[in-house]
């Protein structure tokens, strides 16, 4: 982008943390303005919308900002009518680590790494802040993770069993959107949607199911 008048340059960049969260957005190039720097989102793309934060006509841009804006039209035109399957509704920052290291300590959960720890925690909104929990209730089940989907089969599993099938459900409850109330529903659900399963922090620490057909096809 070539230098606008009064030696600004002006446009928009999105927060690189969490953008790729879900597998309808990606990140189409990085860039730097006077509030952000280069680790954040110039361009990108969440379902059908392309984000472009550059600012200023095709006239000011180099003859390879304009070819670059050019593909980024063709390339969305690929992805016409399908809406972004997720909308935020927490958040997962990485200055929260400190956070996520304070509430282990307070409650005696040693010997754990930043990555085990990140496997662990899940945010709320209480009061639109987003509040950090330790979900001890899947740690105490033998469950390494709060986001793997093999996590979420574990889970459904557990509904047939006496002893563990209340916090099984109270935690699908907790990490899907759905509310059956029969084992045999959620094994239904789980093999409709093999294949096409997400975790999203941004959609508020949810495991979701991509529509049939939405997600290329890729090697």
């Amino acid at each position: 982008m070539q230098e606008l008048k009064g030696g600004h340059y002006g446009g928009v960049v999105s927060s690189g943390d969490g953008y790729e969260d879900s597998p309808d957005a990606e990140i189409l190039t990085y860039g730097v303005n006077t509030q952000a720097g280069p680790g954040e989102v110039a361009v990108g793309r969440h379902g059908n919308f392309l984000q472009w934060g550059f600012v200023g006509s095709p006239s000011q841009m180099t003859e390879a900002g304009r070819r670059f804006f050019v593909n980024c039209v063709a390339y969305i035109k690929n992805f016409d009518g399908k809406r972004p399957l997720v909308q935020r509704v927490s958040f997962y920052r990485t200055d929260a680590v400190p956070q996520i290291e304070a509430l282990f300590k307070k409650k005696n959960i040693q010997n754990a790494t930043i990555e085990q720890y990140l496997e662990w925690v899940y945010f709320i909104r209480v009061n639109d802040t987003d509040v950090c929990r330790v979900d001890t209730e899947l740690k105490e089940l033998g469950l390494a993770s709060n986001r793997k989907v093999e996590t979420l089969k574990s889970l459904v599993a557990l509904l047939k069993d006496p002893q563990k099938q209340n916090v099984a459900r109270k935690l699908l409850g907790r990490y899907t959107t759905q509310d059956f109330q029969q084992a045999e529903e959620w094994e239904k659900w789980l093999q409709e949607n093999e294949g096409r399963f997400f975790f999203t922090d941004v959609g508020g620490y949810k495991f979701m199911a991509a529509p049939k057909g939405y997600l290329p096809v890729r090697d």
